[in-house]
């Protein structure tokens, strides 16, 4: 069996056995989430609107290959 979480919470690195991670950048998504609500203020509100953040796999001890 294998374990992976959706964001990269800095006790994911503690856990036993260390959990595998999809690291999402909240920065940089809280940035442009600004950035849109900005964008609204000043011009209206908008259609919706899509954007892809940068991800990362962070592999650790919690996943392996499935058992032959």
């Amino acid at each position: 069996m294998s374990l992976a979480c959706a964001d990269d919470l800095s006790a994911s690195g503690l856990a036993m056995p260390d959990v595998t991670a999809l690291h999402v950048p909240a920065a940089e998504a809280g940035r442009r989430a600004v950035q849109r609500l900005l964008e609204c203020v000043a011009s209206g509100p908008a259609g919706a609107t899509h954007q892809r953040l940068p991800v990362e796999l962070l592999a650790r001890a919690s996943t392996g290959r499935p058992a032959a």
